[in-house]
């Protein structure tokens, strides 16, 4: 029964290399081979979901405050990752990932230990009549099955931690080149310099950057969108 080691931590299941003549190979998960030396049946490797390259050219979002106070521009904050806009492509969902690998991506270390405490979050603050561009290189990272050949280790890495896992889906990076998408910016124009949720509250000029505490982060009053179709920029407006 050595071709079912992969459900089990190795060493549960006390089999030696004698044990069935076709053994299983290093990237393989099972095989079954024949006591009397034959061929054998060998299953698919493990072949984890690739990332597609990104598109030759990307896209500059826009953000715009043209109101007469300061306005700030709250992070959309996620599990344990944040990014500065709420972003959906046509179908492939909303709220997706675009800020490069996340913690749950096919190929991240940190795959099967994800783990992460409460802190603070990056925003920004737009002064009356600034702006501030976020870069896009016109990939999302939609989530895959984690292939059935896969094992533990093969998802892992030798050097994951004692006793790590292999989810059973993970994210990869794919091109949106010539498809719709949504970008959305939470905005409020509250911030209290008692209060913890939002830390510095004062911008007298420009783009400021804030940091804004996830277990306090205060409601947006509004939510501003722009739609394009990529690579096409587009301009959120604050007015």
């Amino acid at each position: 029964m050595c071709g079912l080691a992969f459900v089990l931590p190795v060493g549960l299941l006390g089999c030696d290399a004698s044990e069935g003549a076709g053994g299983g190979s290093d990237g393989m998960k099972g095989t079954t081979g024949g006591s009397s030396g034959g061929t054998g049946t060998t299953m698919e490797p493990c072949e984890l979901p690739q990332d597609e390259a990104a598109p030759a050219t990307g896209a500059t979002i826009t953000i715009r405050n043209e109101t007469s106070v300061v306005q700030y521009v709250l992070p959309n904050i996620g599990s344990c990752e944040s990014q500065q806009l709420v972003l959906g492509v046509d179908g492939l969902g909303t709220n997706l990932p675009y800020e490069g690998q996340p913690i749950d991506g096919c190929r991240s270390p940190s795959l099967c230990n994800i783990g992460c405490s409460d802190g603070s979050y990056p925003g920004i603050a737009l002064a009356p009549g600034a702006s501030t561009e976020v870069p896009w290189d016109g990939r999302v990272w939609i989530e895959d099955p984690i292939p059935a050949a896969c094992g533990d280790e093969d998802v892992c890495g030798p050097d994951a931690p004692v006793g790590s896992s292999a989810p059973f889906r993970c994210r990869r990076a794919t091109s949106v080149q010539g498809m719709g998408f949504t970008v959305t910016a939470r905005i409020t124009s509250q911030c209290d310099p008692n209060d913890t949720a939002i830390v510095e509250c004062d911008c007298p000029s420009g783009a400021c950057p804030i940091s804004v505490y996830d277990l306090e982060a205060p409601t947006p009053e509004r939510q501003v969108s722009a739609s394009g179709t990529f690579p096409e920029d587009v301009v959120i407006v604050i007015d």
